[in-house]
């Protein structure tokens, strides 16, 4: 039994990659990238990673809906497959190396990260978090992040933002805008 999401070949056309979950846990199961090969074996990629590689973000800002998730990107060139993964409340972009098998995280930190895409000499992607919206930002290989856009300057200076930690989920939350 398995539930698929996303297909794409691995370089050189043998094998052919998918994100899929066996549903081995119900609703709580995480996707996994599989190789699928031309004889049949299925083998993941991601034994023992206990988080869901089918990328999904849900905001009250985007347009990324519930029951839409972020493709996996390729780049042959380094025979590697970049997902997004999102877990408590953040998202990352991990590299995945065909090869090696080797999982690194390719862009953290503490916010949402929405689509993206890899070319040869970085990773640009759509990025927020509590205290703003969406932008775009790029990641040179090797060199640290820098944002492309400032779409929502204006924005952001007629609204006062905060942060809020709720510490007693069970009592009402109320927000007030200025």
């Amino acid at each position: 039994q398995m539930n698929i999401s996303h297909l794409l070949w691995e370089p050189g056309g043998e094998n052919l990659l998918l994100l899929g979950s066996t549903w081995e846990k119900g609703r709580a199961s995480n996707f996994h990238l599989w190789r699928l090969s031309r004889d049949g074996e299925l083998t993941d990629l991601l034994e023992g990673f206990d988080l869901s590689v089918e990328g999904r973000v849900r905001d009250d800002v985007s347009f990324i809906g519930a029951g839409t998730s972020i493709p996996p990107r390729l780049r042959a060139e380094e025979n590697a497959v970049y997902l997004q993964v999102p877990h408590h409340g953040h998202s990352s972009i991990y590299r995945v190396g065909l090869d090696s098998g080797r999982l690194e995280e390719a862009v953290a930190g503490d916010r949402a990260i929405g689509t993206f895409d890899v070319g040869t000499n970085g990773i640009v992607f759509v990025s927020m978090d509590g205290a703003s919206l969406p932008e775009l930002w790029y990641r040179e290989e090797g060199k640290a992040e820098k944002p492309l856009t400032n779409f929502n300057r204006d924005l952001i200076r007629e609204v006062r933002l905060s942060l809020i930690h709720i510490s007693e989920p069970t009592r009402p939350l109320y927000i007030s805008y200025a």
